[in-house]
């Protein structure tokens, strides 16, 4: 029945696999209505060193570039001193 390979990079502890693998078994249970017992789950680690993107050794999509920074608010001009009644301008 559904087979299902997911294949990541080294380093998911047993406990992330089964917990991963339990939220796929369960998807393809409520999306297909297949029961849970016929769907398998396997698992493959990957070195980094192992997995090519074109030309690229260890990436497996090229990484966004970073957001500019918010550009910063322009300062207030400053407020002119009151002028004291009497005094003309």
């Amino acid at each position: 029945m559904p087979f299902v390979h997911v294949q990541t990079y080294s380093g998911r502890t047993p406990e992330q696999k089964i917990a991963c693998a339990k939220a796929i078994v369960e998807a393809v249970h409520k999306h297909l209505g297949l029961p849970p017992d016929v769907v398998q789950v396997l698992f493959s680690d990957v070195e980094k060193a192992d997995w090519f993107n074109g030309d690229r050794l260890g990436v497996v999509a090229p990484k966004a570039a970073p957001a500019p920074a918010p550009a910063a608010a322009p300062a207030a001009a400053p407020r002119a001193a009151p002028v004291p009644a009497g005094v003309k301008k």
